[in-house]
């Protein structure tokens, strides 16, 4: 008798930590009785993200507003979006100033340890921009032609170089590695990044992918001078973030952007976005 009544008390308790647990952080529900959510973007991010106006456009926009759609809220009326950059992604959500970030965020181990990750919604790897003047000409079977260059990594090939690319993200830190005997130049946002190799005061740009094929969609002014590496080079997770201490929002929120990708639409606002500049016309940026 001893004994069992032992064991149903350990059992209740197991029961009882169990559901303690379950509901010690019901994040999904807290935000759904709100009726609101505060989503952070980064706020210079294309194709991700650009704001104008007070207004943001683009991949993850779209994405924030079919994952609060799928929480039963008004996706135009119950988002407050706020502007994060990387590097404040993990204090902007450990402090309760935003819900989620959505802002093409890398998932890594040092980020993980503070915050919780969904899986991948979209895989990238650095890309360069390299001026075609840097790419040396060499000599085959009595032709000569420039030489081969297809991803960030055959810079190494051309070094040192003077590489753009933009401050405390982990492009920056990846491209310091992998180009040591390049000058790196970081600059506070995209546009002056890119604006430097424009104007011939660096040799090529590094960033991820989707921003390079949104760059050649758009057909900016001298594209021509300019050589895309869009091989991949680096495997680079962009995912959702959100507090931890909650792993039945994280698999709710795998199981929406699953959906997501069964209907189609991150395929589709990929193809809006990442290859094409129309979008852009309502968010101009230079």
């Amino acid at each position: 008798m001893f004994k069992r009544i032992v064991g149903c008390a350990v059992v209740t308790l197991l029961l009882i930590a169990a559901v303690a647990a379950a509901g010690s952080a019901p994040h999904l529900q807290t935000i759904v009785q709100k009726g609101k959510i505060t989503i952070g973007l980064n706020v210079d991010y294309p194709p991700f993200c650009l704001w104008h106006d007070g207004s943001p456009r683009g991949f993850d926009v779209e994405l924030s507003r079919a994952i609060v759609a799928k929480m039963g809220l008004d996706p135009q009326k119950d988002i407050t979006f706020v502007p994060v950059k990387a590097a404040e992604a993990v204090a902007a959500l450990t402090s309760g100033k935003v819900d989620l970030v959505v802002a093409g965020l890398t998932v890594t181990s040092e980020r993980a340890k503070r915050i919780a990750f969904t899986r991948p919604y979209y895989t990238a790897t650095i890309a360069g921009l390299l001026a075609r003047s840097k790419v040396p000409q060499i000599q085959h079977e009595n032709l000569v032609r420039p030489m081969p260059m297809a991803s960030v990594k055959d810079l190494k090939k051309i070094e040192p170089l003077v590489v753009a690319v933009k401050e405390k993200t982990t492009i920056e830190h990846k491209v310091r590695l992998i180009l040591r005997n390049s000058k790196v130049v970081a600059y506070p946002n995209m546009r002056a990044a890119t604006q430097a190799v424009i104007d011939g005061r660096a040799d090529v740009l590094v960033h991820e992918d989707p921003y390079l094929r949104h760059m050649a969609a758009g057909k900016f002014a001298g594209a021509g001078r300019f050589k895309p590496l869009t091989a991949p080079a680096t495997t680079e997770r962009l995912a959702i973030a959100c507090r931890q201490g909650d792993p039945h929002f994280v698999s709710w929120l795998n199981i929406a952007l699953d959906e997501l990708a069964d209907a189609g639409l991150l395929k589709a606002w990929e193809k809006e976005y990442f290859d094409s500049a129309a979008w852009r016309q309502e968010v101009p940026w230079k």
